[in-house]
């Protein structure tokens, strides 16, 4: 399959990575059908469609970026089924 990834840079994307990449077929048709019976086709569609495609296997660390500040936390029960 012949098709242009192109990778997130995660410095610039809030952390995300991956790629992302043009769908198969015309990635903006000029007119979109609508999927949903009695709803108007777009006639004027200027909406790229594109695919994520999840980042290669890589360690994970899973804490937050530096510089978070959490909030406090708050329990409130609103409703328990034992009342």
């Amino acid at each position: 399959m012949n098709y242009l990834l192109i990778s997130f840079r995660a410095t610039c994307s809030g952390g995300m990575n991956g790629y992302i990449s043009l769908c198969a077929g015309d990635p903006c048709p000029p007119i979109f059908r609508s999927p949903v019976f009695g709803m108007e086709d777009i006639m004027d569609n200027q909406v790229i469609c594109a695919i994520y495609i999840l980042p290669d296997a890589h360690k994970h660390i899973t804490r937050p970026p530096p510089g978070v500040v959490f909030p406090k936390k708050v329990l409130i029960i609103l409703f328990s089924p034992c009342h």
